[in-house]
């Protein structure tokens, strides 16, 4: 429920605040502050390697922190699963191409072997091994695939698909044979809680390159029977994770704009006025000052959520005798900054406060809605959704049907880089296995795809659906 002390009001979450008197909506933990630690480019010479695996993200909890900061956003989270149902298409078939009439044509075919195949790689999965897959490249960019090998080694028995947010790379080889290459990969549900690749309950797995004839690799060692491939996005700085596209939402502080947006509703529907400034408050402030923080998060029961709430109010009692004297005359205050180096370059700075002063034609009772249709429209370009494909833009009319059909065939096509870098996973297994097709050739594997079309393109009797292409 919401707190309320002498016109200071805090809500449930305790992630925000509101000051009546000034008409000051209090963020006390923003998505950008969340995200301030972005994964960065490791520099291989000044890598400490105590740890033996190279952190994802300054704290190693970049995956975790984004699902999080994801999963408070209707945007962004719809517009992932758009982009990973974009990926998907109908599902994954298999088959062998011919020429026919001049023209490379795709066969479906039929192999049992194939079949159980898939059949125990779900099993071992737990659910539909691609439709994980779209949904890890979708929000990370990147896929952890485990090759489980029968006991002679001569078959891929099943693929296993690890969540990319509990597995980590080893650091790069510095000398030997291995010189440049990922030899490990450490699989844990503990990141979070401070673990280790140490662990006992971390699983560690042999890493296959993806050199020429990685299938004669695999074949050759003999230092298990579980292999990992490891296979992201292509990034333009990052050595060992992908940095995705979509994160630029985050660091264009758009999703913090379209996060406040129903606080500040919800504000002015309560308390019937109009907010004026915005503070944001880093999460890193709290247990700097304030020791006991961190143990009250941990102990995370009722008695220390109501003191986590009485620390945030006794913050917002300063600013709010702050902010009564604004007019005095050579009035100050102290906020404090902390530096984060990214190991290259001057260190950025980032404020314990910031307050913003809003416009009223920004954030008014008439430009609110503005305000959330940009947001929105930011985040679906962030991650290249086209907005009409879910039937009408965010607070206006719906589009007409020649929009929808448009973005859906324009979706299909825009997702096949991130398509075939997943097939290359399965048409590896394809060569191990020695699939052929009855021509002697690999079997290959593809998305299916159903292209939208208007009525005047196919005879009456198909006007129900349309089949896949």
């Amino acid at each position: 429920m919401t707190t309320e002390y002498n016109g200071i009001t805090i809500s449930p979450t305790g992630e925000s605040g509101y000051i009546a008197e000034f008409g000051a909506l209090v963020i006390l933990q923003s998505a950008t502050s969340m995200m301030a630690k972005k994964p960065e480019t490791p520099v291989e010479s000044n890598l400490t390697r105590v740890n033996n695996i190279a952190y994802w993200g300054a704290d190693n909890l970049f995956p975790q922190k984004l699902t999080e900061v994801i999963r408070k956003n209707i945007s962004y989270t719809r517009g992932l699963a758009l982009k990973a149902e974009q990926i998907y298409g109908l599902g994954l078939e298999y088959g062998y191409e011919s020429i026919i009439d001049d023209q490379r044509v795709f066969i479906p075919h039929y192999d049992p072997q194939i079949d159980d195949f898939i059949y125990y790689s779900e099993s071992v999965s737990g659910g539909d091994v691609f439709g994980l897959q779209t949904k890890d490249l979708a929000y990370f960019g990147m896929i952890f695939p485990e090759f489980h090998l029968t006991v002679d080694r001569s078959k891929i028995f099943a693929l296993h698909h690890r969540p990319a947010a509990q597995c980590r790379l080893a650091l790069q080889e510095i000398e030997g044979q291995y010189v440049g290459l990922i030899r490990d990969c450490f699989i844990s549900a503990n990141w979070g809680k401070g673990g280790s690749f140490q662990d006992g309950t971390t699983l560690r797995r042999p890493v296959i390159s993806r050199g020429y004839d990685p299938a004669a690799e695999m074949r050759n060692r003999k230092d298990g029977y579980q292999y990992m491939m490891p296979v992201g996005l292509p990034s333009l700085l990052e050595t060992y994770y992908t940095h995705p596209d979509h994160i630029s939402i985050i660091d264009s502080k758009w999703l913090d704009v379209s996060n406040f947006i129903p606080q500040f509703k919800a504000a002015s529907l309560k308390n019937k006025v109009a907010i004026n400034y915005i503070i944001e408050v880093a999460d890193w402030y709290w247990p700097s000052a304030y020791p006991e923080w961190n143990t009250l998060i941990t102990q995370n029961n009722a008695q220390s959520q109501e003191k986590l709430k009485a620390i945030k109010t006794k913050e917002l009692q300063k600013f709010n005798t702050f902010f009564g004297n604004l007019d005095d005359a050579g009035r100050s205050m102290l906020i404090d900054k902390k530096l984060v180096y990214s190991g290259t370059g001057a260190p950025t700075e980032i404020s314990a406060w910031t307050i913003k002063v809003l416009e009223k034609s920004k954030l008014g009772e008439d430009g609110y809605l503005e305000d959330a249709r940009d947001a929105h429209t930011m985040i679906y370009t962030a991650i290249g959704i086209d907005e009409s494909i879910q039937g009408k833009k965010a607070g206006t009319g719906g589009s007409n049907g020649s929009d929808k059909r448009e973005a859906y065939n324009i979706g299909n096509l825009t997702s096949t880089p991130q398509a075939s870098l997943i097939l290359r996973v399965y048409d590896f297994v394809s060569r191990y296995n020695g699939w052929k097709s009855p021509t002697g050739q690999p079997i290959k594997w593809r998305v299916k795809r159903a292209e939208m079309q208007t009525k005047d393109q196919f005879s009456p009797n198909k006007r129900e659906s349309t089949e896949p292409q």
